[in-house]
Formats: C-alpha cells, structure tokens, sequence
C-alpha cells in the first residue's frame, strides 16, 4: 500500500472463532488462517487513495471487457491481471488481485446488509414456484389467526401437526405437486345441515370481514361487478348416508377456491379455529394441487369448448344452407297455397 502513498495505518479483520495466536507455533501460515481475507488502509492523504481506486477500477473494467469479449477464462498458471503488466505487480499480493473499495461506516453496512437479506428473501420467493413456503400456513403458525381462544389443546395442535408431516411429505415426493395460492382444503365442517349453500354463507362472511381491512379504492377494485368464489365443495361420505333421504352425509371436508390471492389469505387466517362445531375449531390451510392433474383438466376443458365452438359453426352452416335451398322455399310456398 505504501508504493501510493503514506499510511496511517492497515488493519486486517480477524475472525473471533479462531482463538488466540500461540507464541510456541512457528507457523507462517497461522496469521493468514486467522484472518478474513479482508482489511482496511487509510492514507495520510486523499491523493493517494483516490490513485489507487482509480487503478482498482480501471483494472475491473479491463477485465469485464475482456470476459466479455473473449468468454474464456483465464489459465490457473496466469495472474487475472496478466495482460496487465504494468498494474499486476502493484494490486496483486502474492498472486491473488486485490479489489479495493471505498470504506463506509457502520451504520451504512447494516443497512445494506438489511437490503441484502431482503432481496435473498425476495428472489427466494420468486424462485419458490410450487409456494412450499406457504404449506404451514394455516396449520401451524397459530399466531396470524384471527380467531384467538387460548391455547389449543394437545390433541388438537397433533392433529395440525401430522396433517403438516403429511403434506410435507407429499410435496417432498413429488415436484408435480405444489401448494395452490388461491385454493382452501377447510376441515371439521359439520356433517348435517351444512352443504354448499352454507357454506358459501360462510365465505361470503369472511368476505365481508376482508373488506373491512380494505381501502376505498381497493374494494372497488376487488368488489364491484367482481365474484369473488370460484368454486366451493362439499365432500360426502362415500360410506355413511341419511337415514331420512338416503343421500350421502357430508365428510367435514370441503374445498373452496377464490380469485384473489389476498381473499384467500385472509380466508385462511380469519376462519383457522372458529368454532361451528362447539369444541371443534376449523382447520383451514391451502390445498395441494397436482400439475399433471391440471394439465389434464385443461386439455379436457379446451375440447370442450373446441366441440361447442364447432357445433355453433356447424349449425350456423346448416341454418344457411336451409336458407339458401330452393327446396326449402318451395315448401313454403306450398304450405302457404295449401291455406
């Protein structure tokens, strides 16, 4: 650092797990292994630390245009400042470049250190395709509900616990499988009296408890001329049926889909313990879904409309033929005469 100027002083920054230097070891190598790799220099004058980052990145542009031009990497017996040669020896120590940056306080630091976990935070979310990090929520993490009574009894918080195990398990053994954003697997409904029409009651309520939370603007967006179901089913009892109508008795189980994520959430929090049943708290969480499966869906709905969209064109067909057939004026001139 010297050869740009006086030093006031150099600092290298050590690691604190590494213990203390033992004065009877004659190991060169043992400094290097306690440090970081990293230090800091101040200059008695500016001149000379703005000399050495000016060369810093004049180096680091040479070597982008380099990459960039050759895509080749360089050789393991070549300093990567080789085709400096009248920089290498100044920013190299021991054959390794150095990269020089401009200090900045603390305060500065943990701010982008903050930024930086933020972001890995992001594009983790970004890259979670399948949403796996939204399979506990519902089951687990009891402290976003709405409905707070207390602590959950035992039996209870190991039922939540081994629905969690299994649909982990589930999702771990399959990458066609991920957790659906908009779609809710609700659970301990009631068996009697309690079907699809109830149970749109039901979301229509946690509807009206999700406007509440909402700006002006937004309940325009999501509200007006907007359904916010999708679909909701009742799954029966393939088993047990009404001893009156003979129809099969509902399982407690149900699925419900929205059209806003943010609806979906909400749905998820607000009715994660409340009490139809008394003693048995709801059990909502978002349901798996099956890439394969709606994939399939898919391909049997665009038939669908495939078959519907030819059967409109293939009458419009016939109904102009009709029209344009001598045939068919004729008969009705004839009905007409026969009058």
């Amino acid at each position: 650092m010297e050869k740009f100027g006086p030093v006031k002083y150099a600092v290298l920054c050590k690691s604190k797990d590494m213990g203390q230097l033992d004065p009877e070891n004659k190991d060169e190598n043992q400094m290097a292994k306690r440090h970081k790799g990293n230090g800091f220099v101040k200059f008695k004058n500016k001149e000379s630390a703005d000399q050495l980052l000016e060369l810093s990145r004049n180096v680091e542009q040479h070597l982008d245009e380099e990459r960039k031009n050759t895509r080749l990497k360089a050789k393991q017996d070549e300093g990567l400042v080789s085709s400096l040669s009248l920089l290498k020896n100044e920013i190299e120590l021991d054959g390794r470049r150095l990269i020089v940056k401009e200090s900045i306080s603390k305060e500065e630091a943990s701010g982008l250190n903050e930024k930086r976990k933020a972001e890995d935070v992001r594009k983790k979310q970004m890259e979670d395709k399948r949403n796996l990090n939204m399979a506990k929520e519902g089951l687990l993490n009891e402290q976003n509900w709405l409905q707070q009574k207390g602590e959950l009894p035992k039996a209870a918080m190991e039922l939540r616990q081994r629905l969690y195990i299994s649909k982990d398990k589930a999702l771990k053994s399959s990458s066609n499988l991920f957790v659906s954003k908009v779609r809710l697997q609700i659970r301990n409904l009631p068996r009697r009296e309690f079907f699809e029409p109830e149970l749109k009651e039901l979301m229509k309520v946690a509807g009206d408890e999700w406007s509440k939370t909402l700006s002006k603007q937004d309940k325009l967006l999501h509200f007006k001329n907007k359904k916010l179901l999708k679909h909701v089913k009742i799954m029966r009892d393939e088993e047990k049926r009404d001893t009156l109508t003979g129809d099969k008795l509902a399982s407690g189980q149900a699925f419900v889909e929205f059209h806003s994520e943010d609806m979906a959430l909400f749905a998820v929090r607000y009715l994660n313990n409340m009490e139809i049943i008394a003693k048995r708290g709801l059990i909502v969480d978002f349901a798996m879904e099956d890439q394969r499966a709606l994939f399939k869906r898919k391909e049997k709905i665009d038939r669908w409309r495939q078959i519907a969209k030819d059967k409109k064109a293939g009458d419009g067909e016939n109904t102009e033929m009709e029209k344009s057939d001598p045939k068919h004026y004729t008969r009705t001139v004839d009905l007409g005469s026969k009058k």
